[in-house]
């Protein structure tokens, strides 16, 4: 059995991105159900493998796909993390600070030499990391 991708993206890979036995549209939505079902007659699709962005945008497609008797498998979109999140370079180099700090304070309990090499570097790297020098 021989398994060939038609790809579907607004923007096109990265340079040197394998792309595997199959056809690359660079097109930008929307599709009517016309389109859609036009594009799977034509490339003789045989199932549907579509992300799941919660918007209106893939209707067409799935309802082609249904009229046509094809199976659709739905790709949900993994769940981002809640991380503390820096907005610029500063904050970033802030957080970063922060953590050394707290490190050294752990590293309190063992011996001053770790503490001391801890806030040095801490010390060095706000220095190093400054905006004036970005």
């Amino acid at each position: 059995m021989t398994i060939w991708f038609l790809i579907r993206a607004i923007d096109p890979p990265a340079l040197n991105t394998f792309i595997s036995n199959g056809k690359l549209l660079l097109v930008r939505e929307p599709f009517s159900w016309e389109d859609e079902r036009q594009l799977l007659l034509e490339y003789q699709i045989d199932t549907i493998v579509s992300k799941n962005s919660g918007g209106g945008a893939t209707y067409a497609k799935i309802a082609a796909a249904r009229e046509l008797g094809l199976p659709v498998v739905m790709v949900q979109q993994p769940q981002i993390p809640d991380v503390e999140q820096a907005a610029d370079v500063e904050g970033a180099i802030a957080w970063l600070i922060k953590q050394l700090l707290v490190i050294s304070y752990i590293l309190g309990a063992i011996g001053m030499c770790q503490v001391a090499s801890t806030q040095v570097v801490a010390a060095r790297l706000q220095g190093f990391l400054s905006p004036k020098r970005l």
